[in-house]
């Protein structure tokens, strides 16, 4: 039994060793600190294909967007008729903006406040998975208000950092 421990406390020695040595090697993640706006681009990228997508069938489709007015209207919506097209042109151009990385923040102040309205109108009564993909745009456009497009983007390009 205590030969058993013995080896055990060896094997994590080891263990641990083996990590401290490795540390410098495999463990760094000053690479990925130093290109830490990249983030931010694969986030912009990934929300504003979503917005995108969630939403072409209505910027191309009237019968689309009128399923939307109705939705919107079964939900007491006042205005329905102006909100549906609002809502969904923002979200498509806010999209585009998003992965150009153009006019971030504000984009991401108008995506927050349009996700707020689509908890408050269509997720009342939703379950929490239901209503994670608006949670996450609202997430998401808090993070672009707060952190802006990050490097690789024009509005980086337009403030004349010099590293785009």
């Amino acid at each position: 039994m205590a030969a058993r421990r013995l080896g055990r406390a060896r094997l994590g020695a080891v263990a641990i060793v083996t990590l401290s040595a490795a540390k410098g090697r495999m463990l760094n993640f000053d690479w990925f600190a130093a290109h830490r706006d990249f983030g931010a681009f694969f986030i912009r990228l990934a929300v504003g294909v979503r917005l995108i997508y969630g939403t072409a069938d209505n910027v191309f489709s009237r019968e689309r967007m009128t399923e939307f007015e109705q939705f919107l209207s079964a939900h007491g919506t006042p205005l329905a008729s102006v909100g549906a097209p609002l809502s969904v042109y923002l979200q498509f151009v806010c999209g585009i903006l998003f992965i150009l990385g153009l006019g971030t923040r504000p984009a991401g102040a108008l995506i927050a406040v349009n996700f707020v309205a689509a908890l408050l109108i269509a997720h009342r009564t939703t379950g929490f998975l239901d209503t994670w993909p608006a949670l996450m745009m609202l997430a998401a456009g808090l993070f672009f208000l707060f952190n802006g497009a990050g490097r690789p983007s024009i509005d980086a390009w337009r403030a004349g950092d010099p590293a785009t």
